[in-house]
């Protein structure tokens, strides 16, 4: 009897972890990119089906055949919000690649004030960084940005 309940459970389990939205496995799970450059991840399924990859570069329309896996490949990603999502026949299941694209600023100047400093007195920074991304939220990505840094001058022996 207990070994007909524990089939009975691990079928279930089967069962439930098929049917799971987890179901599509994609690796590397998280990608960082920098703009301009190439980029691949792999989705895998447990069990032979149709799948395909949607994305605004590089997409991949779902298969004529079935398989285990499925490659998603850029030569130069240029989406600055790219989404590939991989998914199985009928939309059964579906996942999206955790991706961040960056650049690197094009400058970074800073200014503050001038002449001597006193010590114990605050002053005023401004880190003007010129084309970054990913930019803070509601940004534009590559536009400019502007941090102001409050630096308290204490004395060191």
């Amino acid at each position: 009897m207990e070994i007909v309940i524990g089939l009975l459970l691990s079928s279930l389990s089967l069962y439930c972890d098929f049917t799971d939205a987890e179901c599509l496995v994609i690796s590397p799970a998280r990608l960082v990119v920098k703009y301009g450059d190439p980029a691949s991840a792999k989705c895998t399924f447990d069990q032979p089906k149709q799948l395909g990859w949607e994305a605004t570069e590089g997409g991949v329309g779902l298969t004529d055949m079935e398989g285990t896996f499925l490659n998603w490949r850029v030569d130069s990603v240029t989406d600055w919000n790219i989404k590939p999502t991989c998914y199985t026949e009928a939309g059964q299941c579906q996942k999206q690649l955790d991706i961040t694209v960056y650049k690197l600023p094009d400058s970074v100047s800073m200014t503050g004030p001038s002449g001597p400093m006193v010590e114990g007195k605050e002053y005023e920074f401004k880190c003007l960084i010129q084309k970054v991304a990913p930019a803070c939220s509601g940004q534009a990505a590559g536009s400019a940005m502007v941090a102001v840094f409050l630096l308290q001058l204490i004395h060191w022996l």
